[in-house]
């Protein structure tokens, strides 16, 4: 079955996301809010998904009449528990969202919309983190401020696996920079990471965490506050100071 063309947008698969692109440089009047409303309520029908980009890289100028077609999308991913991330706005256009409590000017997930530097941000996002290797570690940094929730637990426990599995590593830091909040449902996939590496004889060292994420982890018994014990999850208090005791 061929692909939908659109006049306002167009639609690519990328890493199971679905990435809108906004042709018009204007977005504003009634009659191309109309348009790109059912453009967009179509796309997510004829690509069966839920999880979306919306590439703002085109746009110079956004009316509150684009405000329209972008809530109503909102509400219809909202309805299958789905998310969509803006990306490549610029400053100004960024701005108009935050004044309108539309997009909020922290990560922490308080308005409709979120907001990404570029789509690679975006996507990463998607993923719940981005990895790299450093010194032969191979660094994982959790993109989320919040891990809540059996669905993002699932979803950040199959990512986490497939990164780590890709890999081949035996060397892990955890990087919880940007995490300030942990459900204990979302602990499980930081066990299978670390029971996958270690049963290649690997070791997992979590690093950064915030102090009500690093309470949660201690009152569980998966770190230790002073550092010795019987504990799962060996942490330390920086990036450097992880991949320092990783290469020993």
């Amino acid at each position: 079955m061929a692909e939908p063309v659109f006049a306002h947008i167009s639609c690519r698969k990328e890493a199971g996301v679905l990435v809108v692109s906004l042709k018009d440089q204007k977005i504003q009047g009634d009659d191309l809010g109309d348009l790109l409303r059912q453009e967009l309520l179509e796309a997510v029908q004829s690509y069966n998904t839920n999880q979306l980009v919306i590439d703002f890289q085109r746009v110079i100028y956004l009316s509150t009449a684009g405000f329209r077609p972008l809530l109503s999308l909102h509400r219809k991913l909202h309805e299958t528990r789905g998310r969509m991330i803006f990306c490549n706005l610029l400053p100004e256009t960024l701005e108009v969202f935050v004044v309108t409590r539309l997009i909020s000017p922290t990560r922490v997930p308080t308005a409709p919309f979120e907001a990404a530097s570029d789509l690679a941000d975006a996507l990463a996002r998607f993923r719940h983190h981005t990895s790299r290797v450093e010194e032969g570690v191979l660094v994982i940094t959790l993109t989320e401020s919040k891990l809540q929730g059996d669905d993002l637990a699932d979803s950040l426990n199959d990512h986490l696996l497939v990164t780590v599995s890709q890999a081949q590593v035996k060397k892990v830091a955890l990087d919880f920079r940007l995490l300030d909040r942990i459900a204990t449902a979302c602990v499980r996939p930081l066990l299978n990471v670390r029971n996958s590496v270690h049963s290649r004889g690997g070791r997992v060292i979590l690093c950064n965490l915030h102090p009500h994420v690093g309470e949660v982890l201690s009152v569980t018994r998966l770190t230790s506050t002073t550092g010795v014990g019987p504990v799962p999850l060996e942490s330390a208090p920086d990036l450097p100071t992880a991949i320092a005791a990783l290469n020993r």
